[in-house]
């Protein structure tokens, strides 16, 4: 009579099935989580929604610099050149002031307010964001350049920047 030796046979059970069972349940688990983000997220809103005219500063801690932009609908030239303003003079009077900065704030304002009136019932108001290349020196006191921004009732985003990292703004699209 012959005996099976101990060594020759595999005397276990394979995970291959068990690690297939595993993959589709995580799938499915996937699944579930990307339709309640996509339920919270809500529908995509029309391209028009989404547009904001977006101004660009450089924020040093020690000066502001405007760079040049236009409105997109009316292709107005609203600030025409790079421009550098001491921060001392721009932040001013919380920004209401002769300054170039201040003069940017007003205009600003004044073309929001505009925009605010002309805009119809049901239609999106088309705003402004003042965008804010923040170097690493500014970081300390950039929460005075915000206040003057938000004091002006604009929006503000920001940014970190590198330190000696230049930038180059384009105003077409």
């Amino acid at each position: 009579m012959e005996t099976r030796s101990s060594g020759g046979g595999s005397a276990g059970f394979d995970l291959f099935p068990f690690l297939g069972i595993l993959a589709c349940v995580l799938a499915c688990l996937l699944l579930v989580v990307m339709s309640m983000v996509a339920l919270a997220v809500g529908p995509m809103l029309p391209e028009e929604w989404l547009v904001k005219d977006a101004v660009v500063v450089e924020w040093d801690g020690m000066s502001v610099t405007i760079h040049p932009f236009v409105l997109d609908p009316e292709k107005t030239v609203v600030w025409p050149e790079k421009t550098m303003v001491s921060a001392g003079a721009a932040l001013a009077n919380q920004g209401r002031n002769g300054s170039p900065f201040g003069a940017l704030l007003d205009r600003l304002e004044a073309e929001a307010q505009r925009r605010k009136a002309r805009t119809g019932r049901g239609e999106k108001l088309q705003e402004f964001v003042v965008y804010v290349a923040v170097r690493p020196s500014g970081f300390a006191n950039f929460g005075d350049l915000r206040d003057a921004v938000v004091g002006r009732n604009l929006n503000v985003g920001y940014e970190p920047l590198e330190q000696h990292r230049s930038i180059r703004v384009v105003t077409e699209r």
